[in-house]
């Protein structure tokens, strides 16, 4: 069993271009009880099972069991997972004599949502009635001219439709192609987008254009999206009355003064189990004293509640 110390900061500048490696993770959380979470996780072609443990230092490390078990039986696991699940990039950033892991989220409550920059599969096609003469055929046709330019299956799976729409929305394909006989008899093919779940007819002679049109909308969309959420859920506090307000009434990020004191910090942890979350380079001057002890500011904080 191994001790982990976990400290989660806010990123600036071109990290990925300084990581020395990185993988994708997808993993989700089966079960909680008695202090313990049970978490499975592929992580590129490897597979782990983890018993979390949170330690009694208030949170700052935790314990973890982990072992390694086939990838096919974890992908069974994660369709019994509580909640959605999580989809992430992570990248090992040395900085000093430290590595630093930066991880980078997607999803929402029917599976993940993949940026389509970072989407190991940008465009899944899915044959409707496949064992129809030529449907198959067809979606072997236009995954080879896609391919070329993206990153793209067919799910030629006996699953039903239905199952594979369900499978492809929580696998967070940003592109799913529908192409069944009718479709094939009008030249044309469905398109549908697994952020907002719009659907469009293409012909089948501008797929190869309307796929890439698609995907750079909805990577400029989501990404404006989450500046929009992000921004929209940061607040500021110039007192501690104003702090413990904002944190009992709203949930995202609190911008306020600090001392640089670690009393005050220990403080607000154990009144509010709230903790501070980054200093960013990009400092601004909110008020002139701390919002915990009253006395001369240093920096200003980023402060969260972990749920």
């Amino acid at each position: 069993m191994a001790q982990e110390i976990e400290r989660k900061f806010l990123v600036a500048g071109d990290y990925k271009s300084a990581a020395v490696s990185s993988s994708h993770i997808v993993q989700g959380y089966i079960c909680s009880t008695g202090g313990r979470t049970v978490r499975v996780r592929l992580r590129d072609e490897r597979a782990y099972l983890t018993i979390k443990g949170a330690s009694d230092d208030g949170g700052l490390s935790r314990f973890e069991w982990e072992t390694e078990i086939p990838s096919g039986d974890a992908r069974e696991l994660l369709h019994l997972a509580v909640g959605a699940l999580i989809d992430k990039h992570r990248y090992l950033v040395p900085v000093g004599r430290h590595i630093f892991e930066v991880d980078e989220f997607h999803g929402d409550n029917e599976g993940l949502v993949m940026p389509p920059k970072v989407a190991p599969v940008q465009v899944c096609i899915v044959p409707i009635q496949q064992k129809k003469e030529a449907v198959l055929e067809k979606a072997y046709e236009l995954r080879g001219r896609l391919k070329g330019n993206f990153r793209v299956k067919v799910d030629d799976t006996d699953k039903t439709p239905g199952y594979k729409f369900a499978e492809a929305e929580m696998r967070g394909y940003p592109i799913r192609v529908e192409i069944g006989p009718k479709d094939i008899e009008a030249g044309k093919c469905v398109l549908c987008r697994r952020d907002t779940r719009e659907k469009l007819e293409v012909a089948l002679d501008e797929l190869e254009e309307k796929a890439g049109e698609l995907l750079d909308t909805i990577q400029r969309e989501m990404l404006e999206r989450a500046r929009v959420h992000r921004d929209t859920h940061t607040y500021e506090a110039r007192d501690f009355e104003e702090f413990q307000r904002i944190f009992a009434e709203k949930a995202g990020f609190v911008k306020a003064m600090w001392c640089g004191d670690q009393a005050c910090e220990d403080l607000i942890k154990e009144k509010m189990s709230v903790t501070s979350r980054c200093m960013p380079f990009e400092q601004e001057h909110l008020s002139d004293t701390c919002v915990c002890c009253g006395k001369t500011a240093k920096k200003m904080v980023y402060w969260g509640k972990a749920y």
